[in-house]
Order: C-alpha cells, then structure tokens, then sequence
C-alpha cells in the first residue's frame, strides 16, 4: 500500500465533508432568515467557501501529519533516537495544555475554559502520536544518534489490536480528567497558582 493513499483520502474526505456542510449550514441560514433569492445564494456561497476553506486546510493538516507518520515508521532507527523522537513529540500535547489553561484561566465560564484546554490537549496529543516517529527518524540522521541497533519493525499482531481498542478509552479517561479538574477549578485563578 502506497503511503500516499491515506493522506491523499483524508483530503478528500474533508473536502467532501465541508462541502456537505457547507450547503447545509448556508440553506439553514438562509431560510432561517427568509432571505429573498439573491441573498440566500449569497448566504450559501459564503457559508459553503469558509467551511470548504477550514475543512480543506484541516485535511491537508491531517494528511500532512498521516504522511510523516508513514515516513518515520518506513525505516529502522536506533533505540536512542526513536526515544528522544518520542520524548520531543511528548512535549507538544503538554505545551498545548499549560498553554491553554494559561490562556484560559483569568474566564470565568469554567465549563467553556475546560472544553478549550481538553480540546487543544488532545488535538496536541494526536498530532504527536503521529509525528514522533517521523521525529525519531530525523534523529537518526544525527552523527551521534544514528542507527546502531535495529528498532525492531511493528508487526500488527494482538498487541496492536489491544492498543487499537484500549487507546480510545484510555484518550477519553485522559479528557475527562483533564476537563474536570480545569471545569472544577475556582474562577478566577490568582497569577501565583
């Protein structure tokens, strides 16, 4: 299988979406507002190019991400660098968090503030899934990190089955803590905490 198939179908598929969401947000609106021909065209013209703009440039972002994915699991890397490639990507979904919460905690509406901070943690948290081995690689080219023992290739098997299963509960568990404990949280917060 090409490593291009993926990608190349997630762009698709958000184009495709945006499309349909786009005519259904822009007919709503405009027959909510009982706009007369040439504004209801107008009104879904506008609505159906933002919402292809957004959903495109989300798709090539997911592509983009897919691909480096497929390119850092395309070839062997030392057990070092595969690990600071992991330790790199680990930053970003815990940057994401602080910078959110930081950006979020003199709101009152704690309900909004959380839904923020758990939404940008787990945007973060997918996109460094799918980039640390391509990190990892880049890492192996390094003089000092390169490939003295082979990593061993991923086999899917039940181990990776199991994975497949138990990542979205254990995502879901990870949210719902983190949007509790920022929901829960007196407002406002003291620049000290």
């Amino acid at each position: 299988m090409s490593p291009f198939r993926l990608p190349a179908a997630a762009v698709r598929a958000a184009i495709l979406g945006g499309v349909v969401v786009g005519l259904a947000d822009g007919i709503r609106a405009a027959a909510l507002a009982r706009a007369p021909l040439l504004a209801f065209l107008a009104c879904v013209a506008l609505t159906l190019g933002f919402d292809l703009f957004v959903a495109a440039a989300g798709g090539v972002a997911l592509a983009l991400l897919l691909w480096l994915g497929a390119w850092g699991h395309g070839r062997s890397r030392g057990r070092l660098a595969a690990t600071l490639g992991w330790v790199l990507a680990a930053a970003a979904p815990a940057g994401a968090t602080v910078a959110a919460l930081t950006g979020t905690a003199a709101r009152n509406n704690r309900f909004l503030a959380a839904g923020v901070v758990g939404l940008a943690s787990l945007v973060a948290a997918v996109a460094a899934a799918l980039s640390g081995p391509a990190l990892g690689r880049l890492l192996g080219l390094l003089p000092g990190l390169r490939r003295k023992s082979d990593w061993p290739s991923p086999r899917p098997g039940l181990g990776a089955a199991g994975v497949l299963v138990l990542a979205p509960l254990v995502a879901l568990a990870v949210e719902a803590a983190v949007f509790f404990l920022v929901w829960r949280t007196r407002a406002p917060l003291r620049k000290s905490l």
